[in-house]
């Protein structure tokens, strides 16, 4: 596998996922040098181990984590990522981008809550829409953390 070379600066973890037709997506994290933004980085590898660079800008002044990303049926792409606004507090956004990482949508709120969301997943669906399950975690009558699962599904345009 190639390691994404082309960006200076400190990477955060790596993640990796298939392409329609062959090839991978190669995604992280990076805070921008001199700014309190954080935004997202990439590589696409087609069959033949070719590589594009892309970069999307989350706009965002919070850390982000746990990027994924789905190709979706009706073409392109929707990325998904939780935003730490502080230890206590995540929220999970999504941006559906077009075939060449561009993006067809803003991003918008998938959930925010006043306890941690965490670990998203996403599918892309027959219909040319997708679906978003997390992890959110509540609190129990005793007091206790207690974690369950959610889901949201979107069309093809991204709309709930």
């Amino acid at each position: 596998m190639h390691q994404p070379s082309s960006f200076d600066g400190d990477r955060g973890r790596l993640y990796v996922t298939d392409v329609t037709g062959g090839g991978f997506l190669v995604i992280w994290t990076k805070p921008e040098y001199g700014q309190d933004v954080v935004n997202l980085y990439g590589k696409k590898y087609d069959g033949f181990g070719s590589e594009s660079s892309f970069k999307v800008d989350l706009n965002s002044n919070f850390p982000n984590t746990t990027p994924v990303f789905a190709p979706l049926k009706s073409g392109g792409y929707v990325l998904v990522w939780v935003e730490e606004t502080n230890l206590a507090k995540r929220s999970i956004y999504y941006q559906v981008l077009n075939n060449k990482f561009k993006p067809r949508t803003k991003r918008l709120l998938v959930k925010c809550g006043t306890h941690r969301q965490a670990n998203p997943i996403i599918k892309g669906l027959d219909s040319g829409g997708f679906i978003i399950t997390w992890e959110y975690e509540s609190r129990h009558q005793d007091g206790y953390p207690e974690i369950s699962l959610a889901a949201k599904k979107y069309d093809y345009r991204g709309k709930e």
